[in-house]
């Protein structure tokens, strides 16, 4: 009986021809993922079939700057059905212009997808302060009234309670919900019909951009240079009234993506058209396939490897108001860990939450999805 085989990675170069060193396709695959642009497949989608007997061994990168380093295709004795067509990947290792180790990609490196018709329906960012003393509920008005020809719209809620990110090596992280003593001021919402909202307590300060109808995502950048216009002309106000400038602490970026059944599948069931998570189908007959729900978080690390905050995302499944549709809610969230002592420091960890909100969305969806929404390499 023949002996089925499995495909590995030789890594070799001029300097260590001969030697190559012997590591899980996948496993190699899904390290050279982050390396540029992530216009690439963050993960192998392999198709599951048997390799050809006598397939030889091919080359599936080319030169770098300084060296030739190529990537071997090389049968082992344990089987992987693995398809080495599907890797077809723009990274730093195929790029000269680019030719750096996995090792050199740090927080900073950016990942900035485009799209001509992406997913996101909105877009939040926020500062969480210590408590203004002697801010009252005569600010909300008083601050409104400087911003009312842009947000006409008021409304308000309950207060939101900032989670706090620590790294405790000892007790693992989970949600808490602690009862504020007192009577608390309430959650102020100013908004307008383009989507905008502005979201201020008195130890947060917030900015929303939700998608209208038809309308188009302004990127990131816009929507960062407005919450930075419109926290400036808080910081203004506050000034005016003599009361203390924001102590920060902690920011955060959410963005919030909807995925309709329609687009990838009939169910729910379908869901790994879309999303490159494990298979709902469990291949029993006695269990059907019905929904899925996941979350998970990942630690943010700085260039040093020091957490500096962290990393949420959650699938859910949802149905549409309007319609009774399917789809599936996939939101990242980035918080920061309590580090953020002023405005320049939100900024560089919103630099940073942006390359890990995006990189970590592209982990998730498949190429088929990104292909759809009309993805630009550039």
């Amino acid at each position: 009986m023949r002996r089925r085989r499995r495909w590995t990675l030789g890594l070799q170069s001029s300097r260590n021809r001969g030697r190559p060193s012997q590591r899980p396709l996948g496993d190699f695959c899904a390290r050279l993922w982050p390396r540029r642009h992530p216009s690439q497949d963050s993960r192998a989608y392999w198709s599951h079939r048997r390799p050809k007997p006598h397939t030889k061994a091919r080359t599936l990168a080319s030169r770098t700057g300084d060296g030739v380093r190529r990537l071997v295709a090389r049968p082992a004795h344990i089987h992987f059905a693995g398809d080495t067509s599907r890797l077809r990947t723009r990274s730093v290792i195929q790029a000269p212009e680019h030719a750096r180790s996995a090792a050199m990609i740090t927080p900073e490196t950016p990942i900035r997808p485009q799209f001509a018709r992406p997913p996101l329906i909105e877009q939040a960012i926020s500062l969480v302060f210590e408590p203004i003393e002697e801010f009252s509920i005569v600010d909300y008005g008083l601050f409104w009234e400087t911003v009312a020809s842009q947000l006409p719209q008021v409304t308000s809620g309950p207060p939101l309670e900032p989670p706090l990110e620590t790294f405790d090596e000892k007790t693992p992280q989970v949600l808490s919900l602690s009862l504020r003593a007192g009577y608390e001021l309430p959650r102020a919402m100013f908004r307008n019909d383009s989507g905008e909202l502005v979201q201020l307590q008195p130890d947060r300060f917030g900015f929303n951009w939700a998608k209208e109808g038809e309308a188009e995502y302004p990127r990131s950048e816009a929507v960062m240079a407005r919450f930075e216009e419109l926290f400036a002309a808080f910081t203004q106000y506050l000034d005016a009234r003599g009361l203390a400038p924001p102590k920060l602490t902690q920011c955060e970026l959410t963005n919030l993506n909807i995925l309709p059944v329609r687009e990838f599948g009939t169910s729910f069931s379908d869901m790994t058209n879309a999303l490159a998570v494990d298979p709902l189908d469990l291949g029993l007959p006695f269990l059907s396939a019905e929904t899925y729900v996941r979350n998970r978080q990942h630690r943010i690390l700085d260039s040093d490897g020091s957490p500096v905050g962290r990393l949420h995302t959650s699938i859910l499944p949802v149905m549409s108001n309007q319609d009774g549709s399917q789809a599936f809610k996939l939101e990242l969230t980035a918080r920061s860990a309590p580090i953020i002592k002023s405005v320049d420091d939100a900024r560089w960890f919103f630099g940073i939450a942006r390359n890990c909100i995006n990189g970590a969305f592209i982990a998730t969806v498949t190429p088929d999805m990104r292909h759809k929404w009309g993805e630009q390499h550039v």
